[in-house]
């Protein structure tokens, strides 16, 4: 079966010029399986996105990352030669995703090689919400010590985070999602 990852923005803001989708596997460009990941297909995709307003470019990635930890370890490589790709120029950049995975592994320390964490990078008095982003669907689960495995990184000159938020609200008691939302607040200049 597939794992689906989706980019959606504001068509009425932002207008897409450039798409493209490839999978975590030995063959990106053909919908496979890699390494210890054989349950789902997964994979990445990534767009080049027009303002309208001010004719900003940015790209932007979203991924849904493998359980398998030798298919993250060699998915990250690939994911950063891909973005490296389709971003040519150099753009504003940003990945997004529930990478499951943890700061201190070594596929983070390979993504960190090529982007900014943002929960790293925005001061602890500009975080709001716990540090822990998977809820597990546990309405009692310590959100402090829970796994952050969704991640929110960013690179390029004049990206600046100035808010990021984990957002843990519950919905009459319970939580919408097994992950909490996470969003950070950029401004490029």
């Amino acid at each position: 079966s597939m794992k689906a990852q989706a980019l959606v923005f504001r068509s009425d803001r932002f207008e897409m010029l450039d798409f493209h989708h490839f999978w975590c596997s030995e063959t990106p460009d053909v919908m496979s399986t890699g390494w210890d990941e054989g349950k789902f297909k997964r994979g990445a995709c990534c767009a080049t996105l027009q303002d309208r307003k001010s004719g900003r470019r940015l790209f932007v990635m979203v991924s849904h990352f493998p359980l398998g930890k030798e298919a993250r370890l060699h998915f990250a490589p690939i994911v950063i030669e891909r973005a490296a790709k389709y971003n040519p120029e150099g753009l504003p950049s940003f990945l997004t995703g529930d990478l499951n995975t943890r700061q201190e592994r070594p596929e983070s320390e390979i993504l960190r090689s090529y982007w900014t964490d943002a929960f790293l990078a925005v001061p602890s008095e500009f975080r709001e919400g716990p540090t822990g982003s998977f809820n597990n669907h546990n309405v009692d689960a310590d959100m402090e010590k829970a796994p952050r495995i969704d991640f929110v990184y960013f690179r390029g000159e004049g990206v600046t985070p100035r808010r990021y938020v984990t957002d843990d609200a519950r919905y009459e008691g319970i939580y919408p999602s097994d992950h909490c939302p996470v969003y950070v607040d950029f401004t490029i200049k």
